[in-house]
């Protein structure tokens, strides 16, 4: 597909607009999606973020 000289043409104005649009129905059915069926971002173990941070700490020592 090319680029008309003056710009888009109808034709591809219209495409450009039905894709951009699909991004709405698309956002639409997401929002009927359970919680449950995602990951849950930032559960983590207790133990986890202590040693980390005890890790974290030693790499700063190890710098100054």
């Amino acid at each position: 597909m090319k680029c008309h000289v003056n710009g888009l043409t109808l034709q591809q104005w219209i495409m450009c607009l039905v894709i951009s649009l699909s991004v709405f129905i698309v956002n639409f059915i997401l929002k009927f999606v359970p919680d449950s069926i995602c990951p849950t971002l930032g559960d983590e173990d207790p133990e986890d973020v202590k040693a980390a941070a005890e890790d974290y700490l030693a790499l700063r020592k190890l710098r100054q």
